[in-house]
């Protein structure tokens, strides 16, 4: 039989089949644009055995369930996404066919998945380019007589759903819960559909906080009647997706090599200076670890410290009222050059886009909080290094995000509150409706928070049994109830840190410019004269410029744009526009913030950068008022105890999170139930990662399996010892011949020298070579510059990054 007719038979076959399944529930068609929504009960086809439907009252049997009337094409969408549906038809096989082409097949599947992931296709858009090529393989198969060509045409996947089982992939393997929209408490799917007098209804939230008083259930509808063409079916309004951190962390731990990499900071040591003064280098330098160490968690083999982070943004653009929550786990036992890596990141849940974003995210930990207590006893995984199933134990050690998701977690007083800090209990006076006076820096008289007392508080004010005393014990304690507070060993006040890229960045630096424009010390006659100071300034090719129309855009500016402003851009742009008190006191913060951005930080650096924070702010309140105070310059003065407690700011802060956020905004949607999507997604991209690929044609094909990086280039050594360099007092000891540390990426700048740079580069090079007659006549003019240079050693990579930028050869 020719290809044409194996193609006009399969397709025959599979069209009846697949329409002959749909009819009766029996399978999902094949995927349509991204992702399904949510496979919803029929009013026909749902068992109507629940034993619930006996005890709803008469308002809720009278409630008025949303109904949509959907577009005949969306049907495919809704098929399968919360029952055990299966999706489309597969062509009859016999294992010795399947054999025969199995080994190409899979090659093709995981590159198409791979592909898809990375390059955020579409569904609709794989589909239709495996029509395409199956067409194209179809027509090449009339003019060859080939059996083995045949088969692998026989058996092509033409749908998402067919490339999917040929290795046996499920897309849906994270939990899923509907969510109510008011209230955020958690329904299974089946538990949303009720049997009422013989008749299905979707049910309404029965959730009730507080057990006396005059608190009614919440009422709010957790489903929406969809009308299609065949029949009603119910759709969940809202939908969280869950992902097992226990399943994660194994995946990752069966990943050669990462079990290995998770044990070397046991080889860490501590750095002190000449002085004695200890250095902090990473999270192992900080107390908190120091302390697990001590209690004996991390001395046995094993055991994991988890850092967590919860972060929303807004997925489509131009809708900044839809907003999407993450939450996402790294392993803090990874070296730091790949604990941030995404394929390393646990993305252990999606929250859906809520009218206001939720006041508390009990119900959204629960599941995971039941996870990290299981974690924290020890449970039997497998790793790369064993396949018998060997005791893991893993703790959270850290929580790091904003100021309003820090409070949510940890159960603490919006920062608007009158005891809104979750370090200490200081007031912050104002009444309801009025600006909170965050001023006063005498951070002496502030009485701290503890552990046991925010504990106890937090207990008392979940057994409130009236909304009245709930509010008037959360106001006196500055405390909510929390469900991470059941986890025994994690400290809620030093645990949850304060993210130095939103408390430094995106609060204090862009409150200065903005506070600078309203009270006119930066006119616009100004502003034109630092917009043409940042166009001159050449700075590294790694740092980035930012936006030279500052006015316009400093509203969007990201926060390594923010960053860059403070650190490297401002004082040289801002000099002789602002009043000489203004910039001296601005002057104090960047110096504070450039001590706390180096990679490694002493002991007495970290208490100058304190000082410096400190003064900024007494300074500011002393030009600017009481009432100018922003609640992050209250938090500058806690950043210390969060240095201390987990090391240099790089080791904790946000930077790779923001970026994760930008990756799920890049992922195409259907604009309906794009949590699912993004959930689906990332487990398409985490089952390429983790999937064995055939031996055979390995070496064909696995270096496809690489995002390919114009701006990766090639790296050349260049012909001189910088680790000796980074600690030498005396460069004519150094040997400049060694090649084996140093190696700069093929992107630079060609740049001429000035006649003062050649003067002073012919004076370095008579100290590298005092042998030698350097003339400075004789020295190029035309130099290459380097944004960084990469060092091939633990720790002089990192110090020698930071400090030599503008790197250049002649």
């Amino acid at each position: 039989m020719g290809c044409q007719e194996l193609d006009n038979t399969f397709n025959e076959a599979s069209h009846a089949k697949l329409e002959e399944d749909i009819h009766t529930g029996g399978v999902e068609k094949e995927e349509s644009d991204c992702e399904e929504p949510f496979t919803c009960y029929s009013e026909s086809d749902i068992d109507c055995s629940n034993s619930e439907s006996t005890d709803q009252s008469a308002d809720e049997s009278d409630h008025e369930i949303i109904t949509e009337t959907w577009e005949e094409g969306i049907r495919e969408d809704i098929v399968g996404d919360i029952g055990e549906i299966e999706a489309g038809p597969a062509p009859a096989v016999t294992k010795s066919k399947l054999a025969s082409v199995n080994v190409f097949l899979t090659w093709l599947v995981y590159f198409t998945l791979f592909w898809q992931a990375t390059c955020h296709i579409s569904d609709n858009a794989v589909e239709w380019f495996l029509r395409f090529l199956f067409q194209f393989l179809n027509i090449i198969g009339l003019h060859v007589n080939n059996e083995f060509f045949t088969e692998v045409v026989l058996f092509f996947p033409t749908s998402m759903y067919l490339l999917r089982s040929i290795v046996n992939f499920d897309k849906d393997s994270f939990d899923k819960y509907v969510v109510c929209p008011n209230c955020t408490k958690l329904y299974r799917f089946d538990e949303c559909i009720i049997n009422e007098n013989g008749v299905q209804k979707g049910k309404i939230c029965d959730y009730v906080r507080f057990k006396n008083g005059r608190c009614k259930p919440c009422g709010t509808p957790l489903v929406k009647k969809v009308i299609l063409k065949d029949g009603a079916k119910f759709y969940p309004l809202k939908i969280y997706s869950c992902n097992s951190v226990i399943n994660e962390l194994e995946k990752i731990l069966e990943r050669p090599g990462i079990p290995e990499a998770c044990e070397q900071w046991r080889n860490h040591v501590t750095d002190v200076t000449e002085m004695g003064d200890k250095i902090y280098e990473d999270v192992y330098d900080g107390q908190v670890w120091q302390d697990f160490q001590q209690e004996g968690f991390l001395m046995g083999e094993r055991c994991y410290g988890l850092s967590m982070n919860v972060d929303w943004f807004q997925p489509f653009k131009n809708m900044y009222d839809y907003s999407v929550g993450v939450l996402y786990f790294t392993i803090l036992n990874l070296p730091r050059s790949i604990r941030f890596k995404f394929e390393n990141v646990i993305v252990a849940g999606i929250i859906p886009a809520l009218e206001k974003e939720p006041s508390s995210l009990n119900f959204f930990l629960e599941p995971i909080v039941s996870e990290l207590k299981v974690l924290w006893n020890g449970i039997r995984m497998k790793t790369s290094l064993s396949k018998v199933p060997l005791l893991v134990r893993a703790a959270l050690m850290c929580v790091v995000c904003d100021v309003p998701a820090a409070r949510k977690v940890g159960g603490f007083k919006s920062h608007a509150g009158t005891k809104g800090c979750s370090r200490c209990y200081k007031s912050f006076p104002g009444g309801f409706g009025e600006r909170k006076d965050y001023s006063g820096f005498d951070r002496e008289n502030w009485e701290p928070r503890s552990k046991n007392k925010h504990n106890k508080f937090a207990e008392k004010i979940k057994r409130c049994k009236t909304k009245t005393e709930y509010l008037t014990k959360s106001r006196d304690y500055g405390t909510y109830y929390s469900v991470v507070t059941e986890l025994q060993y994690f400290d809620c006040v030093r645990f949850i840190v304060i993210d130095p890229m939103h408390n430094l960045f995106l609060g204090t630096a862009k409150t200065m410019y903005k506070l600078w424009t309203k009270l006119k010390l930066l006119t616009p006659k100004k502003i034109t004269i630092l917009e043409s100071r940042l166009k001159l300034m050449n700075v590294a090719t790694d740092i980035g410029r930012i936006p030279s129309k500052i006015s316009a855009n400093y509203g969007k500016f990201s926060a390594d744009e923010w960053k860059n402003w403070t650190t490297i851009f401002s004082m040289y742009a801002l000099h002789g526009l602002l009043p000489e008190e203004h910039l001296k006191c601005w002057e104090r913060f960047v110096l504070a913030c450039r001590i706390l951005c180096d990679p490694f930080l002493s002991k007495v650096e970290l208490q100058k950068a304190d000082i410096l924070l400190l003064n900024f702010c007494r300074k500011f309140e002393q030009l600017y008022g009481r009432m100018a105070v922003m609640p992050n310059m209250h938090l500058h003065c806690h950043l210390r105890e969060c240095l201390i407690d987990y090391g240099p700011i790089s080791a904790f802060w946000c930077f790779a999170f923001e970026r994760y956020n930008g990756y799920f905004g890049q992922i195409p949607t259907n604009n309906r139930s794009v949590e699912i999507q993004f959930m689906r997604r990332l487990t398409i991209l985490r089952h390429v990662e983790n999937a064995q690929l055939p031996a055979q044609y390995n070496s064909e094909f696995s270096d496809l399996f690489h995002m390919p990086r114009s701006t990766r280039g090639n790296c050349k050594s260049l012909n001189f010892s910088i680790l000796n360099a980074s600690v030498a007092f005396n460069l004519q000891t150094i040997d400049w011949t060694n090649d084996e540390l140093l190696i700069i990426p093929s992107a630079y700048r060609e740049v001429a020298l000035s006649s003062d740079d050649s003067i002073v580069l012919s004076l370095v090079y008579r100290t590298m070579y005092p042998n030698q007659n350097i003339n400075v006549e004789h020295l190029s003019k035309l130099t290459r510059r380097f944004g960084s240079i990469h060092i091939q050693c633990s720790w002089a990579a990192v110090w020698f990054k930071v400090r030599v930028q503008d790197f250049t050869f002649s």
